[in-house]
């Protein structure tokens, strides 16, 4: 690699207790947006869905710290794996 880096876009956590996530960035001074809920379309053609999934976000000059987390554990569960996205490769919320 050559050059130096300058920024990294956008770092993430995954956490199953988003508010707890949440909570501890904030003890260290971080400030958050409020949550924004997911949702998904399941069928082509159909209304986008809440997955019981969200997140909130540090906002910096020029990028931010992203927590994706459940919010509704039941919601989540009710959803096949495959249509959960990201949160499925680290076995969020199984």
């Amino acid at each position: 690699m050559t050059g130096d880096v300058d920024i990294i876009h956008h770092p993430g956590l995954l956490a199953e207790d988003i508010d707890g996530a949440v909570a501890q960035y904030e003890r260290l001074g971080f400030m958050f947006t409020p949550l924004s809920l997911a949702k998904i379309t399941i069928k082509a053609g159909e209304e986008p869905v809440y997955l019981g999934a969200g997140n909130r976000n540090a906002i910096f000059e020029r990028n931010f710290l992203e927590i994706v987390g459940i919010t509704d554990q039941a919601v989540w569960a009710s959803f096949p794996k495959e249509k959960r996205g990201p949160g499925r490769a680290v076995g969020l919320g199984q």
